[in-house]
């Protein structure tokens, strides 16, 4: 994927973690950034969905271990496509 992809898709997750910081929600965790970052650098997300449905569901299962959050994203990726 080009350099300008990425960055696209990158600057969708900053988006996605401004949008849960609001006041009064809890923050997102630094390890969910990180996962959906490292996959979107391996070219494993390659979309806005698939960016978007990674990190919703992430966020939803609210685990900061990174073995539980590989299979995470693995199982949401596994449905949507």
């Amino acid at each position: 994927m080009a350099f300008i992809e990425k960055e696209l898709l990158i600057s969708r997750v900053q988006y996605l973690e401004q949008i849960h910081s609001k006041p009064g929600m809890q923050p997102v965790d630094k390890s969910i950034t990180n996962k959906v970052k490292e996959m979107i650098q391996s070219d494993e997300l390659i979309s806005f969905m698939q960016v978007e449905a990674v990190f919703n569901y992430l966020v939803e299962q609210a685990s900061t271990d990174s073995t539980q959050l590989d299979e995470h994203a693995r199982e949401i990726l596994a449905f949507i496509n």
